[in-house]
């Protein structure tokens, strides 16, 4: 599956960590103050090249730790990114029955998920934002049922 990496401790490795720590520093101030409106804007200017971002980290080591595209996190609970078409029969193997998409500028790879008889349910925040009471409200009850069938949600 997608593995369990456990976090060591953050030695840097290369100048991709080293660049996206710069980066990251600013971000959580920069969301905070941004009009909702104008950060609507910039999350989807930004979707593309920072998908390909994390493509990039995924093959950089972090404190000497692999990461991980998913992550089984509890029985029936795959955590992970924005699943592609490409990894929809690895999720299928894994056993997902269901995605709980929450990326609102992306749909998910609808015809992938239909051939694999994957259910999707979206509740889209908008990238680099916190999701409201009421989105977690949603998902929660959302994994909540597909656990409580027997489904795996990813």
């Amino acid at each position: 599956g997608g593995g369990g990496a456990a976090g060591g401790g953050r030695r840097k490795v290369g100048a991709v960590n080293a660049f996206e720590d710069v980066i990251n520093a600013g971000m959580e101030t920069f969301v905070k103050y941004c009009p909702k409106v104008l950060m609507r804007v910039f999350a989807a200017a930004l979707f593309w090249p920072t998908l390909w971002w994390n493509q990039l980290l995924k093959k950089e080591k972090k404190g000497g730790v692999a990461r991980n595209w998913y992550d089984t996190v509890d029985k029936g609970i795959i955590l992970g990114a924005l699943p592609f078409s490409s990894i929809v029969p690895d999720l299928q193997r894994e056993g997902v029955t269901h995605v709980l998409n929450m990326v609102a500028e992306w749909g998910g790879p609808q015809k992938a998920y239909a051939a694999a008889g994957i259910k999707q349910r979206r509740v889209p925040v908008i990238d680099f934002t916190p999701p409201s009471l009421g989105d977690i409200e949603e998902g929660v009850a959302y994994v909540k049922e597909v656990v409580d069938s027997g489904g795996t949600v990813y």
